[in-house]
């Protein structure tokens, strides 16, 4: 069904605590300043607010009866909210290219990291290079 494709989308590409707490790490370490996580992560909090809201209302409509479900209504209610992504997709060459200038960086944060269990750093590139 498409609406269960639409939430399996949006845990795939847009997981938000993988980012929050790459964020995080970068912040409490201090591996690069708070202008770079902004400029890697624009709004990351309302981001992912957003998707929380709209990923538990599409749950509870997959949920809901057919008769009774109704998606346009997770859309609808949430339009003004889905600006957020004006920032990401404004954002991106930007994002791209400090990724790329930090990259050193970045990973060696990630080796730092081995005995933890997200693989960030790939993961977060890979998600730039899947939208070029």
């Amino acid at each position: 069904m498409v609406y269960f494709r639409l939430i399996d989308l949006s845990l795939t590409f847009f997981p938000p605590s993988p980012f929050q707490s790459y964020a995080e790490t970068l912040r409490e370490r201090n591996i690069v300043d708070a202008d770079t996580i902004h400029n890697l992560f624009p709004a990351l909090g309302k981001l992912t607010d957003f998707q929380r809201k709209l990923l538990i209302q599409m749950e509870a409509t997959a949920e809901r009866g057919l008769d009774e479900q109704d998606w346009g209504q997770c859309f609808v209610q949430h339009e003004p909210e889905f600006a957020i992504y004006d920032a990401y997709i404004a954002n991106y060459s930007n994002a791209l290219d400090v990724a790329v200038a930090e990259q050193q960086t970045l990973m060696v944060s990630e080796r730092e990291r081995e005995r933890e269990p997200e693989e960030m750093v790939p993961f977060f590139l890979s998600f730039f290079l899947r939208c070029d």
